[in-house]
């Protein structure tokens, strides 16, 4: 009887410290303090904030991304982009690998080779255009640039080279001054020409061509010593048999004088400013020789 009466009292204290325990297994309410409207919440691995309003805390939604846009291609150069002048150079060196050059023929058809020169011709307008407005001195607003009257040879080729011409309008005169293609006249135009072929870009003089020219020579004689004759090719055979593709016409005395540029200008302000600095020698020495 005694022993049961104490396993009774045992029991009974046991009861009342269990209840005033928390069971092991029991994890404390998360609370979640109120979050005012409009919080800015950093974004990690983002320079971004997003606003989170009061309703929208609990849910487990992915932020909103701001789309920026960019400026047009036109107005944002792209990396290792070219000048108008480089590119020249890069559709002269496509039309040349899609010619058979000992046939002048076209394997795969003349379609991308016609292209490619109608191509080049409007770049080369352009380009003229915005260095006749920005060539100065030495009586520069009298120059004008002739077309070339025609992009496709008798043989069927297409060119795959160019040039821009500028020549004075009047000698000292008044007289007009013949362009003279074709080297007729012994007082033709002597030229300051940029010469553009899949080798480079060259920047001289080509004097009159006439074999009997009553001023080449002396127009020869004043050059300084860095604008070297780079002798053009009277030859029939495709350009790319030539020193750097530069080809002239049968019958004329074909000559260069000039500076050979092979590297990329890059940018078309740093090729006007080559431009420039070569007037700025031979424009003087261009104006003395009007004729």
């Amino acid at each position: 009887m005694l022993t049961k009466l104490i396993q009774f009292f045992k029991n009974l204290f046991s009861l009342k410290k269990s209840a005033n325990m928390t069971p092991a297994f029991d994890i404390e309410p998360e609370v979640n303090e109120p979050v005012p409207d409009n919080v800015e919440i950093e974004l990690e691995d983002s320079q971004e904030t997003t606003q989170i309003s009061q309703g929208q805390i609990y849910e487990e939604a992915e932020p909103k991304i701001e789309t920026v846009i960019s400026a047009s291609p036109e107005e944002t150069p792209l990396e290792g982009a070219l000048s108008r002048a480089d590119d020249i150079v890069r559709l002269c060196t496509k039309s040349e690998a899609l010619t058979d050059v000992d046939s002048k023929t076209y394997p795969k058809g003349d379609a991308e080779p016609k292209s490619l020169a109608h191509e080049i011709d409007r770049i080369r307008v352009g380009l003229a255009e915005d260095i006749l407005n920005r060539l100065n001195a030495h009586n520069s607003s009298m120059l004008r640039f002739p077309p070339i009257q025609r992009q496709q040879f008798k043989s069927g080729q297409w060119r795959s080279y160019t040039w821009i011409d500028f020549l004075y309008e009047a000698d000292s005169e008044g007289n007009d001054i013949d362009y003279d293609f074709i080297a007729k006249n012994v007082k033709g135009a002597h030229l300051f020409r940029i010469w553009f072929t899949a080798d480079g870009v060259g920047v001289g003089i080509r004097p009159g061509a006439h074999r009997a020219h009553l001023t080449r020579e002396k127009l020869i004689a004043a050059l300084p010593e860095k604008f070297e004759d780079l002798q053009p090719s009277a030859g029939n055979k495709h350009e790319s048999f030539y020193p750097l593709r530069l080809k002239g016409r049968p019958g004329q005395k074909n000559q260069y004088f000039a500076v050979w540029y092979s590297k990329p200008f890059k940018t078309d302000e740093k090729f006007f400013e080559t431009i420039s600095a070569n007037w700025g020698i031979l424009g003087e020495i261009l104006n003395r020789f009007r004729c």
